[in-house]
């Protein structure tokens, strides 16, 4: 006969080892998740400090680009914009001289320059300081909106000094000038003498395109308003007398 097996626990026995393994597991993957969240959470705190030191970054220089700003808006309205267009308008005009028809000019010239006659220097102008001085250079410009130019103006003024082998020479030239199609108006301010020859200054007006055009553009002139018609060509000068040594005038 068997004897029974005594059984001296004080419960029922039960095996908890998957229940400690599963607890260990969910807390290793409680700290694992932990760490991760942590770390997010400092990126994204230093993220957002970075954010807003690039966001102050910006501001400054939206501050100063501001100022700059102002500092030029108050520098453009304490300018003369009008004078500097004009002055420029002056400049674009002298750049334009560039253009001035020096082979046509020399051509027409060689065709009433005497044999007996030698230029020393020839000086052309877009205005006729005859007519009247203040109305040249840099002032005629900043007081009128359509600055002349040499290189596009149907008149121009030639100022030119020159000798003379007699004074038959002198007025061949003069004549010459009177009856060309290219020259009106010719003038003689001053004359010397100077060891049998004739030193001279000689004014005269050029007309690249020819009387006609220069007529035409006068015509055009008068149409104009009051303000263009004062800019109109004055009528010829009378032609200039000149008198031998001998007191004769030629």
């Amino acid at each position: 006969m068997t004897q029974a097996a005594v059984n001296l626990a004080s419960r029922p026995f039960a095996n908890t080892r998957p229940l400690r393994r599963v607890a260990v597991a969910l807390w290793l993957v409680g700290t694992v998740l932990a760490a991760v969240a942590g770390t997010l959470y400092w990126r994204s705190f230093f993220g957002i400090e970075g954010g807003r030191e690039k966001i102050a970054a910006v501001d400054r220089s939206l501050v100063v680009e501001q100022r700059r700003l102002a500092a030029a808006e108050a520098e453009l309205a304490s300018m003369d914009l009008q004078r500097q267009n004009l002055e420029a308008a002056y400049l674009e005009a002298r750049l334009r001289e560039r253009t001035f028809p020096w082979s046509a000019l020399f051509e027409h010239l060689a065709q009433v320059l005497p044999r007996k006659v030698r230029l020393v220097s020839l000086s052309p102008q877009a205005g006729d300081p005859r007519r009247d001085p203040a109305n040249s250079g840099v002032a005629a410009v900043l007081r009128s909106r359509r600055p002349t130019s040499v290189g596009s103006s149907s008149r121009v003024y030639l100022q030119m000094t020159g000798v003379a082998a007699n004074d038959e020479a002198l007025t061949d030239l003069l004549d010459r000038l009177f009856g060309s199609e290219w020259f009106t108006n010719p003038s003689l301010p001053s004359e010397r003498r100077d060891e049998g020859q004739i030193g001279f200054s000689l004014g005269v007006t050029y007309l690249p395109k020819g009387r006609a055009a220069a007529r035409a553009e006068a015509l055009a002139a008068r149409r104009e308003p009051s303000t263009s018609r004062a800019a109109a060509s004055p009528p010829p000068a009378p032609r200039p007398t000149r008198r031998s040594s001998s007191g004769d005038e030629l």
